[in-house]
């Protein structure tokens, strides 16, 4: 800091010029040298303006940049400083910020054209005209080009391995990475990065931030690695990094923008310092001495630089870590490094690239290293995430609301995780107390009966109670009829059909409830019909639901009989009182989806319309709306697929659940939202069907660079967009189709989502019976389906003699709702 009395006041201008540049950073420096000078005689009012003004052009700039990634943080923190500059105009601020919108319009622009032109002749005209309108963007267009032209190498990349039957990673994950796992050292280096741009509150997506830190003992044989970024990296080199980390006892720890509490400010820092904080709380130390030295390396960020000094920071969490543990002696050092500052830097920043990213290889690579949920984590709620801290130290304090969201957290059935860890914990001391047991047998009966069931978590909830019950307690027969019941969903989800333990038990634990809780039987036998149809067995999935097949047929008899529904409704009342309107509903819904998948078109209908009746008298609308939803879409396919159904009948039903079609196309055509891809299905299915031109092209525009997220049904959203394209857009088919087997073939999918993938790619002549795998993965198929066994007959016909029309070889390889 400069004597202001000693100094020139040509000086004192140059020093108002750079406080002024740093933003609110320098905000009080600056408003003292201004003081200074506004008292020298050899300094005008003019020249103060003027340095002033110098000092903001790289604001001005920063503002521009940050309207142009999109960083609304940012362009609010630098517009609110500028704004206090008497100095700077108002229409400066607006201009800049008027630049930022183009350019990003233009990059957004010139990122699809990329994304949809293979013509490098067309690219490199492209380049040249922004380049001369642009001429600072030299460097951001280059970059973008490299991405693209990557990005189009890993999709072919990612296409070849799936036909031969390749991961599209890897690594392969051994020990555990939980720092609680590793052997005490008495020196560790702490290395942080992130990924993503967005820290402030409520970021979402791509862009959202995460904090990631890497724990070394000092001393390891880990190599350096340096000049390594993993945005420009391929695939096989990402491996490399993250293998190596993988191979090694060091620690990784990290958690997203939501896991950090609510602030003002850079929240980016605020995420450091709980991944430093979540670091010691689990540090193994040495059990004699508990001391050991603790390094931290932080990746410098924006406005955070190699000078800044953290020394004030290291002792505010040393007299934190203090207060919760004086016995647990670390020395605590902390600094900023430079972008390849650090050996290890390039490590983290893999593992930071790895689980921001949403290309299918990260993804692939993300669930072979086995870090999510373990290291990783996911918690959701920065308040929570503190409350976490308390919980460690005395998990008994755990009450059941809380030990409900905790179990239900990504990861936590895994030991090793932060979840499962404190849990692992809490189960030790559930073990010996029956008290406390019972209170949290007490929660999971509150999820069971509540509206908010997930079966998944519920399954979780089950096995753990099971694996502490302390000695003499025995496991409720609802519970254990649940735990299965979930088991088989979490199947269900996938696509997944060798579960024959849980379906025996789940028989025989509903045959004994049947008279205790009829709705919890119901919803067992629900799930059991999902598993049978899944195996293409819808025989069997009606079997499932015999005993419940009584409401719906005395209903439709007495409509037979010609009784007004007046004179039947007593006995339907009755019926529904057994099990609750909403699982009467479900019961039709789930019959009818029998009936159509055996060609029955006209009754399915029927007991569509049947089911949605029952939910429209449900008192809770919100619950109602997610039912009349997914049985209005079952309603709209049967009607699409039945020929005795009028085109305008169609078209009613569609638009009963999607709205009129021009309005769905622009809600629905470039939305990834996982509430909304069924819809998405029903629209491209209809628009496919419907053969409207006009609606097809409007979709198509709408589209853009037909993004797409994971799991069923998107390969079918594909398949349909495939369709579209080739009639009305053929540039975009080809990309279109090639996603379709990333989706299909991830690892995490099960047999049924295979099939319909094996259907799609020999429909739209991707694949034939030439394909290296095409006769494993067929027995595959044969063995996990049975019920499939003359559509796999009509899947290899198709595969050795390609069919003429993909539509027509959809429709008779899939039923209902498979296509």
């Amino acid at each position: 800091m400069i004597d202001s009395a000693n100094t020139s006041s040509r000086r004192l201008l140059e020093e108002l010029e750079e406080c002024v540049s740093l933003g609110p950073h320098g905000q009080e420096r600056s408003a003292f040298v201004r003081f200074v000078l506004s008292g020298r005689d050899d300094v005008s009012l003019e020249d103060i303006a003027r340095h002033v003004r110098s000092g903001a052009k790289p604001l001005l700039r920063s503002l521009q940049k940050y309207v142009s990634w999109g960083n609304d943080e940012k362009v609010e923190e630098v517009e609110a400083w500028l704004s206090t500059l008497p100095e700077v105009s108002v229409n400066d601020i607006t201009r800049a910020k008027q630049l930022g919108l183009e350019i990003r319009k233009a990059l957004n622009a010139f990122e699809k054209f990329l994304a949809t032109t293979p013509d490098e002749k067309k690219v490199a005209e492209k380049y040249s005209q922004l380049l001369n309108k642009y001429p600072f963007l030299s460097a951001k267009l280059k970059k973008t080009m490299e991405y693209q032209k990557n990005r189009k190498k890993r999709l072919e990349r990612n296409q070849a391995f799936r036909k031969t039957g390749k991961p599209l990673s890897s690594v392969v994950s051994g020990r555990s990475h939980a720092i609680q796992t590793l052997d005490p050292c008495p020196v560790w280096d702490l290395v942080i990065d992130e990924s993503g741009m967005e820290f402030e509150a409520g970021a979402k997506g791509a862009q959202a931030g995460k904090v990631v830190g890497l724990l070394v003992p000092r001393g390891s044989d880990l190599p350096a690695l340096k000049g390594f970024h993993a945005v420009s990296a391929t695939p096989e080199v990402v491996d490399q990094a993250l293998q190596a980390i993988l191979d090694r006892p060091v620690g990784v720890f990290g958690i997203s923008v939501t896991d950090i509490p609510e602030a003002d400010g850079e929240r980016w820092m605020d995420g450091v310092c709980e991944v430093v904080h979540w670091v010691w709380q689990l540090l193994p130390l040495d059990t004699q001495t508990l001391h050991t030295e603790l390094h931290v390396h932080v990746e410098n960020r924006g406005d955070y630089e190699a000078r800044l000094d953290l020394k004030a920071l290291e002792r505010e969490l040393l007299r934190q870590w203090a207060r919760i543990d004086a016995s647990r002696k670390v020395e605590l050092s902390m600094s900023i490094a430079p972008k390849d500052g650090h050996d290890f830097l390039g490590y983290v920043d893999a593992v930071a690239f790895t689980w921001g990213s949403s290309a299918q290889e990260s993804r692939e690579r993300l669930r072979r290293s086995a870090l999510v949920g373990e290291c990783l984590q996911s918690i959701g709620s920065g308040r929570k995430l503190r409350d976490l801290r308390d919980f460690y130290a005395r998990p008994e304090l755990l009450d059941g609301e809380y030990w409900k969201w905790l179990s239900g957290l990504p990861g936590s059935d895994r030991p090793e995780s932060l979840s499962g860890h404190l849990l692992g914990r809490l189960a030790t001391y559930c073990s010996n107390n029956p008290t406390k047991w019972d209170e949290y047998v007490g929660a999971l009966f509150e999820h069971l009966d509540s509206k908010a069931l997930d079966l998944q978590i519920l399954g979780r909830q089950c096995a753990w109670l099971a694996q502490c019950r302390p000695s003499g307690k025995t496991l409720p027969a609802a519970m254990e009829l649940m735990w299965n019941v979930a088991l088989l969903a979490n199947a269900n989800h996938l696509g997944k059909t060798e579960c024959q333990d849980s379906i025996r038990v789940i028989k025989s634990a509903g045959d004994r409830l049947l008279d205790e809780d009829a709705r919890l039987v119901c919803k067992a036998d629900l799930h059991l019909a999902v598993q049978a149809t899944n195996r293409f067995e819808f025989d069997e999935a009606s079997r499932f639901m015999e005993r419940w097949r009584g409401m719906p047929r005395l209903e439709a008899i007495f409509r037979e009989m010609g009784l007004a529904p007046s004179q039947f409704m007593q006995y339907a009342e009755l019926s529904n009182m057994t099990i609750g309107l909403q699982l009467s509903g479900r019961v039709k819904s789930s019959l009818g989806q029998h009936l159509a998948f055996e060609g029955r078109l006209a009754e399915a209908r029927e007991m569509f319309e049947l089911a949605l009746r029952d939910f429209e008298r449900l008192s809770d609308p919100v619950s109602a709306a997610r039912d009349k939803e997914q049985t209005g879409i079952y309603l709209a396919i049967a009607s699409m697929d039945d020929p005795d159904c009028a085109p305008t009948e169609v078209t009613r039903l569609v638009e009963s659940v999607l709205g009129p079609v021009n309005s769905a196309i622009e809600a629905l055509a470039s939305n990834t939202k996982v509430q909304d891809k069924y819809k998405h299905h029903l629209l491209v299915r209809y628009l496919v069907q419907s053969e409207d031109e006009k609606s097809a092209k409007d979709y198509l525009r709408s589209a853009k660079s037909m993004s797409y997220d994971y799991g069923h049904p998107w390969p079918l959203i594909q398949f349909y967009r495939c369709l579209l394209a080739r009639k009305h857009e053929s540039r975009l088919w080809q990309e279109t189709a090639k996603s379709i087997w990333e989706l299909a073939f991830d690892p995490d999918q099960g047999p049924t989502v295979r099939y319909i993938g094996m259907c799609l790619g020999v429909a739209l002549g991707l694949i034939d019976a030439s394909w290296p795998v095409f006769a494993s993965e067929v027995q595959q198929l044969r063995t996990a389906l049975p019920g499939a066994q003359a559509r796999l007959d009509l899947l290899e016909r198709y595969a050795a003699a390609p069919p003429e029309s993909p539509l027509e070889a959809v429709q008779t390889l899939l039923p209902f709702n498979f296509r």
